[in-house]
């Protein structure tokens, strides 16, 4: 079962790199198609998870297939610029975002801890997106602090389980979690900051694929 691991955790690298040069080179088709494929590879791994640990692994697949069903309405989003499709996008990751913290949760650990950073870093996102004067109003706005503050709860909770259970398993979802963390603030630049960096989208797109490749591992090669 590792060789499958591997080989398919390499594919995942080589369609998320193809993935990142079609964004500069080439049109929505390749990139719909080298998305589809990396996005395929993640949730095969997290079918192999499943796999070896039944139950235990059903929150991260869940999280994984929620995240497969994002990317499917923020690429829609990128192409025709529909806000349905935006708002859509959010839901589902937020969606991911409960299954990842339900993950990182299992096992008894206390939410409270994980919720009072949650709460602080969503804080300061509300202060980053004033300072920067992101173009976010209205029902866009509101949707970002919702999903913020489910995405730092997971990430919170999967640091706290770390450091109350450190192991392998534990700092892959970890690192795992501030890669997913990082990969979406790189999002929100790019889609709401004046003058956002040209290499964004490969910034984005890096981390987000190594996050999901991590917490694929940390339920099939530990």
């Amino acid at each position: 079962m590792l060789g499958w691991v591997i080989a398919i955790s390499a594919l995942l690298l080589i369609f998320s790199v193809c993935l990142i040069v079609s964004e500069y080179r080439h049109g929505p088709r390749e990139r719909y198609i080298y998305k589809t494929l990396a996005s395929l590879m993640f949730v095969a791994l997290g079918a192999i998870g499943l796999y070896l640990h039944h139950w235990e692994a059903l929150p991260i697949v869940l999280g994984l297939l929620f995240s497969f069903g994002g990317d499917g309405f923020l690429a829609l989003y990128d192409h025709k610029k529909h806000n349905y499709d935006f708002y859509l996008g959010i839901a589902t990751f937020c969606l991911a975002q409960i299954a990842y913290s339900w993950h990182a949760l299992e096992g008894g650990y206390t939410m409270w801890e994980p919720l009072l950073l949650a709460i602080g870093l969503t804080a300061l996102a509300a202060v980053g997106i004033h300072l920067f004067q992101m173009k976010l109003r209205g029902g866009f706005l509101a949707a970002i602090l919702v999903y913020s503050l489910l995405l730092t709860f997971a990430f919170s909770a999967a640091l706290f389980r770390y450091f109350k259970d450190p192991g392998p398993a534990t700092l892959l979802l970890a690192v795992g979690k501030a890669l997913f963390l990082a990969s979406d603030v790189f999002l929100l630049f790019k889609y709401f900051y004046s003058r956002p960096h040209r290499h964004l989208t490969a910034w984005n797109l890096s981390t987000y694929y190594v996050a999901q490749l991590l917490l694929c591992l940390s339920i099939t090669a530990v």
